[in-house]
């Protein structure tokens, strides 16, 4: 669920999701030496975020049906 928000977040200021993920290491000192998936499983999702997630459901979805 971390990764499709990160996706998400990232679609929306256009930027792949290693890009975003790399803007993660530059801007939280303690992601700096973790891979993408460490980032990923370590992120917290802040509150706000879940708007994201239910606005986007069938997105989330169809990601989930292909997985």
């Amino acid at each position: 669920m971390k990764k499709l928000l990160f996706e998400l977040q990232a679609e929306e200021i256009e930027k792949t999701l290693e890009e975003f993920l790399q803007d993660e290491r530059e801007t939280e000192p303690k992601f700096q030496d973790l891979s993408d998936l460490a980032i990923i499983k370590l992120a917290l999702i802040p509150p706000g975020e879940f708007d994201l997630l239910s606005s986007n459901l069938e997105t989330i979805e169809e990601k989930l049906n292909k997985a």
